[in-house]
């Protein structure tokens, strides 16, 4: 009477060796799909995820997406509208690092005096995400 060592090994091989002999096909079924390319750096939908980026999902899901104006004398651009308050920008690209910025309505108001080298005027508590990361490789 054969062990019960034995005839465990002997199961096991049986199944390793029914297991490589399966068609490529079904192998091929069993393997995670390749993951999706990630967008090019500066396109639309980068710049898009990149602002997501600076704030929680809770935030960033349904913020309005602008991109920085192309000039001094320009405005910002919306890359999506949003329905939640919240304005959320990429990366700056003349800074060192990646670094996405949301900010609420009242943080905007703010940005939008700056920008215009206007005074602000604050009339409640304003709130910002932001995220910064590793320097970028210029290229």
């Amino acid at each position: 009477m054969a062990s019960s060592r034995t005839v465990v090994l002997a199961l096991v091989a049986s199944v390793a060796a029914t297991a490589c002999n399966k068609p490529a096909n079904q192998q091929a079924a069993n393997t995670a799909p390749p993951a999706p390319a990630a967008p090019a750096r500066g396109s639309t939908e980068w710049k898009i995820a990149d602002a997501m980026s600076a704030a929680p999902a809770a935030i960033s899901a349904n913020a309005t997406i602008m991109d920085y104006p192309a000039s001094d004398t320009s405005q910002p651009t919306q890359l999506r509208a949003g329905t939640n308050g919240w304005t959320c920008f990429p990366d700056m690209p003349e800074t060192p690092a990646d670094d996405p910025v949301c900010s609420d309505t009242q943080w905007m108001n703010w940005v939008a005096a700056w920008m215009t080298h206007s005074a602000p005027r604050v009339t409640s508590i304003g709130y910002a995400s932001s995220c910064s990361r590793a320097p970028r490789t210029r290229t």
